[in-house]
């Protein structure tokens, strides 16, 4: 078995999903957050006695789920993720603070708790909230819109959250053969080809994302590179323990000279 061919097709993965993924997940989450924002705001404004998103109350939720509208589902989403809700209140979902602040609110409302973590649309988001966001069937309206009407965003965010980015979390090194990273960067490029960009950045990212694929497996693995790579997730959703192992078995299978060929993908533009 290629042990060490394994762990670096896997640590490229885990790099380039963060690198150059995410950070458009994260700006593509955050147009559609205020596009649903607007909506529903404009929505709870246009009612008989209306309301907001920053003064909701318990009854204001509990009265738009009786009837059918775009507000209706506000009652089944997860508002002890803000407000520091579940922390104060625990499950007593009444004396909940429902007042939705901002755009980050509103997107933790539909996340599970332990994804829920992250104050801005930025890299304290990661990867895995990105794409339950971008996978998400719960919003009222279309939120995210591919730029090609015969393929959805949603089963290409569900692709690579469960065959890229869990199997990547989850380090099974007999995976990590050549086929299967193949087929990883394959899901990578069908998401960002499908995502609404414009023609000149999703060029750039696929570019980015072509020449991680073909120079990031010849990286020499070296102590300097290795500490980089683990400083650079230990904020992330990767298990930062089991990367640094697998890079003390890179460090120790390479001869890496200096991190030169490394720093070279890092100004990749």
């Amino acid at each position: 078995m290629d042990v060490h061919g394994n762990d670096k097709r896997w640590l490229v993965t885990l790099v380039t999903s963060n690198k150059v993924v995410a950070p458009v997940l994260q700006d593509v989450v955050k147009q559609g957050m205020d596009k649903l924002y607007a909506t529903l705001d404009n929505y709870l404004n246009g009612l008989p006695t209306p309301c907001s998103l920053q003064t909701l109350t318990y009854a204001d939720v509990c009265h738009l789920a009786a009837t059918p509208s775009p507000a209706s589902s506000l009652k089944d989403l997860n508002f002890g993720n803000i407000n520091n809700n579940s922390g104060v209140h625990g499950k007593t979902k009444t004396a909940y603070n429902h007042n939705v602040n901002s755009l980050v609110d509103l997107a933790k409302l539909y996340l599970p708790y332990y994804l829920a973590e992250f104050s801005a649309f930025d890299k304290s988001m990661d990867l895995n909230a990105a794409l339950r966001l971008l996978g998400c069937r719960k919003y009222p309206v279309q939120v995210f819109v591919s730029s090609d009407p015969l393929h959805d965003i949603q089963p290409l965010a569900d692709d690579v959250r469960d065959n890229v980015r869990n199997r990547g979390s989850h380090f099974k090194e007999s995976d990590w053969t050549q086929i299967f990273f193949d087929q990883c960067f394959d899901k990578l490029k069908a998401l960002l080809q499908y995502l609404p960009l414009l023609p000149a950045k999703k060029k750039e990212l696929l570019d980015q994302l072509s020449a991680w694929k073909t120079e990031g497996t010849r990286v020499e693995f070296n102590h300097s590179t290795n500490r980089l790579l683990i400083w650079q997730f230990s904020r992330s959703d990767v298990n930062s323990r089991e990367m640094e192992i697998r890079l003390k078995r890179a460090e120790t299978g390479f001869s890496g000279i200096t991190g030169h060929s490394f720093q070279r993908l890092e100004n990749i533009k």
